[in-house]
């Protein structure tokens, strides 16, 4: 009997807008129709604008795409739009981003696509409309004076849009667990608001006008740069400071960003699940509680010392919210943090200047980037040459939410004990009666990097039960992609490719790979050479982070034109290619009796000449489950191939009406049948007379195209449950 379970429902956020709850009824995707709302933001991009609109109780905040020549509005503008409503997004696959959440959490409801924009009434004067015009002005200078691979560093710098980023610079800090800093807005401003107002106050002496001008020059500044997060914290964190010194108390850090939390939970509670404000929380709880604990007690004041210390303290309260939005860390992270971290002031200083410098002249402008240029291809050589260095991306995948809470719950004792310690010290006398030796410095060094790697240890994806496997048949639109996971920590691939859907390897299988910690695929079953079954495979040859058993072909395969760029490919890498017959398996004897078989069941010679027909079909055993993946063949192959029962069966062809034929389904008997299929695809797969066959067989039969990917789970006993990660339901 399988068990069909409910996915995790989607992240919501109620009350919602009367246009996206009606849409979300109906199950519209999209849907014609028009707005008026007042603009809070607009970005530029390469081939468009994207806006920020408020169109009120009815509609909310709206991201509008406009494809337009010349700018439709300003922010402050008042703007009628036409053209169509659609809703983000959802994650259909494990490890996907999921911007239905992420938007819904920005507070941001639908998404329109304008046809059409006209201004309804623009204000005489804003600093909205001032500040853009400063940040249109500064994208056209870096545009106009720094090379051209540097202007989207500068710009993400000093205004914190990365629209104009190359893909490789922030690929770079990605993959060593450094995507926190690549835009590092919000310290940017929160160093600039302290540093003009301790300037102004030491120049002038008056706090109140000093801190008025701070804020008003920050707050300008924050409307150039649109506002985000990282802005409103450098604004109230400039604003405790300021009330502080007035009211004559001491400032910290931390009780400044307190303040910002509550104010961000009053106004937005679901805003945490922000990946940018839990990257924040975690390096003010490194800075601002863990590394000072350990180092009151030390009483050292050395700086290279300290910043081991801050440096060690950031990266273990940032590893769990790594893990958890990106899955991966680099063990060399600490150490580049600590060396870049400082670099970061000195590039925006950079932007600045050649700022500066370009309205006075443009060969100087140029000349000062020059220098900026040089600085970030320091960087990037150091990037990638860590990049290559041995274990520079550990795959965790995402680590259950007790886990977390229980190394959070160890950095908390860590942190308490310092504390404890640093107070029974100041009792005791601390120079004459507990004296700090150079043996509590090294202690707590390793303590903290103890704290680290076990974390990295303990905080993994939790593994499958002993007796359990998974199949898991990924939403890649039109095309195949199955992942099959064994309880031994085996994974094996069969297919991977889509006809609809662009880098199905680097978009929607390794980031599935890296949701479960998978680094290592034990083989890769290419059923036959259709771009909609293959293209995502070169993609995962290129990727160095996930290790390859070996590659498996149909007979005929080698020969063919697509697999001729696959097989070189893996050559490269020193992945062997095995081409497989009728007859030949693969066995593998677990233990607990968890014996698995893969059987080649066609082809029965490499002389079949119609690409669909002469796809691999195999047979997977599990105990006494046993799964068959059918490639795309036809009736005529399914007439004299001889499958025997299985649980579970891959339907041929995406559910084309020339495959899975009644004869084939009496002979397999499936309990599950799985189709992979592209929603509203050109081919009309499934076809209708397919799916009645398969239901008619008494299978209950699941798709891709309402459902997502789809997770099979069976134990060696028989099968255990079904969960799709969309709520619409096609078949049953």
């Amino acid at each position: 009997m399988i068990k069909r379970e409910q996915a995790d429902p989607a992240f919501r956020i109620l009350p919602v807008p009367a246009v996206r709850l009606s849409m979300e009824q109906a199950e519209e995707a999209r849907r014609a129709g028009g707005f008026t709302g007042t603009v809070r933001r607009v970005s530029v991009r390469e081939d468009r604008y994207v806006l920020e609109a408020d169109g009120g109780a009815g509609y909310g905040i709206v991201r509008v795409s406009v494809r337009s020549v010349s700018l439709p509005a300003y922010p402050g503008d008042t703007v009628r739009f036409t053209g169509s409503f659609y809703l983000f997004s959802e994650a259909l696959n494990p490890g996907a981003f999921d911007a239905r959440q992420y938007y819904d959490a920005s507070g941001i409801f639908l998404g329109f696509t304008a046809d059409e924009a006209s201004v309804v009434r623009s204000p005489a004067f804003s600093f909205r409309r001032l500040a853009f015009r400063c940040y249109l002005f500064a994208r056209a200078r870096m545009l106009r004076d720094a090379f051209p691979e540097d202007s989207g560093v500068f710009f993400a710098l000093f205004t914190g849009d990365t629209s104009l980023a190359e893909d490789a610079d922030a690929d770079r800090a990605k993959d060593l667990g450094l995507s926190w800093f690549f835009s590092s807005t919000g310290f940017t401003l929160s160093v600039i608001g302290r540093s003009l107002y301790e300037l102004l106050r030491g120049k002038t002496g008056k706090p109140v006008l000093s801190g008025a001008l701070a804020t008003g020059v920050l707050a300008f500044y924050a409307l150039m740069a649109g506002f985000p997060v990282g802005a409103w914290r450098a604004l109230v964190l400039l604003a405790v400071r300021i009330g502080a010194d007035l009211c004559g108390r001491v400032y910290d850090t931390l009780n400044g960003s307190a303040v910002f939390f509550i104010l961000l939970l009053v106004t937005n509670p679901f805003s945490v699940c922000l990946p940018a404000v839990q990257y924040y929380a975690a390096i003010l709880a490194g800075t601002g509680v863990l590394a000072p604990c350990i180092l009151k007690f030390l009483f050292r004041r050395d700086l290279l010392f300290s910043r081991l210390v801050q440096g060690l303290s950031v990266q273990a309260c940032l590893l769990p919210v790594q893990l958890l939005n990106q899955y991966f860390v680099s063990p060399y992270a600490p150490l580049l943090g600590l060396l870049l971290m400082p670099v970061r002031m000195l590039f925006w200083g950079t932007a600045f200047a050649g700022l500066l410098a370009g309205c006075a002249a443009e060969p100087l402008g140029k000349a000062v980037f020059t220098a900026g240029h040089l600085l970030l291809e320091g960087e990037r050589g150091l990037l990638s040459f860590v990049s290559g260095l041995p274990f520079s991306k550990v795959v965790n995948g995402s680590p259950d939410l007790s886990r977390v809470f229980l190394y959070l719950g160890l950095l908390a004792a860590v942190a308490g004990l310092y504390r404890g310690l640093h107070v029974y010290r100041k009792y005791r006398d601390e120079r004459a009666e507990y004296p700090v030796g150079g043996a509590d410095f090294g202690i707590a060094a390793c303590l903290l990097a103890s704290a680290l790697l076990s974390g990295t240890a303990f905080l993994k994806a939790d593994l499958l039960f002993p007796d359990t496997m998974e199949i898991l048949m990924l939403d890649v639109g039109q095309g195949d992609c199955f992942l099959v996971r064994l309880p031994e920590g085996e994974t094996y691939l069969v297919d991977c490719g889509s006809s609809t859907t662009a880098h199905t390897g680097t978009g929607i299988l390794i980031p599935a790979l890296y949701y479960y910690g998978i680094s290592s695929l034990d083989a890769v079953f290419l059923t036959h050479a259709d771009r909609d079954h293959t293209e995502g495979a070169l993609e995962l040859l290129s990727e160095d982070s996930v290790e390859i058993g070996r590659i498996c072909l149909p007979a005929r395969g080698q020969y063919q034109e697509l697999f001729s760029e696959i097989v070189p490919a893996a050559a490269a890498r020193g992945i062997p290619v095995t081409t497989l017959l009728k007859g030949q398996s693969l066995v593998r004897d677990g233990p607990e009796g968890n014996r698995v078989e893969f059987r080649v069941l066609w082809p029965g010679s490499p002389s079949v000449r119609d690409e669909n027909d002469g796809s691999l079909v195999f047979s997977l055993t599990f105990g006494r489950v046993r799964a068959v993946f059918t490639g795309d063949i036809g009736a005529d192959v399914e007439r004299v191939l001889r499958a025997g029962p299985a649980d579970f069966l891959k339907v041929a062809h995406h559910g084309s009406k020339y495959s899975s034929s009644e004869a084939f389904l009496e002979d397999v008997r499936p309990a599950v049948a799985a189709v992979s299929y592209g929603k509203d695809n050109v081919y009309g797969h499934p076809a209708e007379e397919t799916v009645a066959r398969i239901l008619g067989s008494g299978a209950a039969l699941y798709g891709t195209g309402g459902m997502g990917c789809v997770i099979f789970r069976f134990s060696k006993n028989g099968a255990d449950s079904v969960r799709c990660l969309a709520k619409q339901r096609i078949f049953w």
